[in-house]
C-alpha cells in the first residue's frame, strides 16, 4: 500500500510541474510582441539652457516608413537621456507626445518604456511623434546637456 501511495504522490508531483510548465510557456508566448511593421528615429536632444521654457526635441519619421490604410497603431518604446545634471532647486519634467499638446504621456519618471496610451488617440500613423521637457526652476542654471533620444513605432495590420 506504501509503494501506491508514494506512486501516487510522484505522479501528483510530476503533474504539478507539468501544468506550472505549462502555464509559463503560455504567459510567455502572450508577452511576445506582434507587430507587422513600423519605423524608429533617433535623434539628438536639444540642450536645457533656460529655466521654465519647454524645450521640443521631433522625432523625424524615415522616408522608408510606410502606413498601410489597415494598418494599427500597436505600441511605442521610446528612451531619452539627460547627461547633464538637473539643478538642485529645479524639477525635471518631460512628455512624449503625439501631433499635439494635447495627446501626452507623462514619461518624466520613466526615461524608457514602452506604451499603448497613443493606440485609440484618433491621430493617423503618419502623425510625427516628439519629446517635449523642461525644468521648472526659480533661478537661472547652466546649461543643462541632453543626450540621444529614440523612439520606436511598431504597427499590426
Amino acid at each position: 500500500m506504501k509503494n501506491v501511495k508514494e506512486l501516487y504522490m510522484k505522479g501528483m508531483k510530476y503533474a504539478s510541474v507539468l501544468v506550472k510548465t505549462m502555464a509559463c510557456a503560455l504567459m510567455l508566448g502572450s508577452l511576445q510582441a506582434h507587430a507587422d511593421g513600423g519605423y524608429s528615429s533617433e535623434v539628438v536632444a536639444r540642450n536645457i539652457s533656460t529655466p521654465n521654457f519647454w524645450v521640443k526635441t521631433d522625432f523625424t519619421i524615415p522616408s522608408y516608413a510606410t502606413f498601410p490604410s489597415n494598418a494599427k497603431l500597436y505600441n511605442v518604446i521610446w528612451k531619452y537621456t539627460i547627461n547633464g545634471k538637473i539643478p538642485s532647486k529645479g524639477t525635471f519634467i518631460a512628455w512624449l507626445c503625439h501631433g499635439d499638446d494635447n495627446t501626452c504621456l507623462n514619461v518624466t519618471n520613466a526615461k524608457s518604456g514602452t506604451t499603448t496610451a497613443f493606440n485609440t488617440d484618433g491621430k493617423a500613423l503618419s502623425t510625427p511623434f516628439y519629446l517635449k521637457y523642461r525644468i521648472n526652476s526659480s533661478s537661472s542654471f547652466s546649461t543643462v546637456a541632453t543626450g540621444s533620444a529614440q523612439l520606436i513605432v511598431n504597427m499590426s495590420y
